[in-house]
């Protein structure tokens, strides 16, 4: 990709990733979570129910 007013040149990286195989899995007594690391994020799959309580 170019951008027209710099001339400067990026690199575009892909990335291929397979929801059914999760990066990793945590399980708890009532859900889970199958977490999957894209671009230097992490995306979120959920099942099950989760409760937060603040400070815990």
């Amino acid at each position: 990709m170019t951008t027209e007013d710099t001339g400067k040149h990026y690199a575009v990286k892909a990335e291929w990733k397979n929801f059914a195989r999760p990066d990793e899995v945590r399980e708890f007594p009532k859900g889970r979570l199958e977490l999957m690391r894209i671009g230097g994020a992490i995306v979120v799959d959920f099942q099950g129910m989760l409760d937060y309580a603040r400070g815990h």
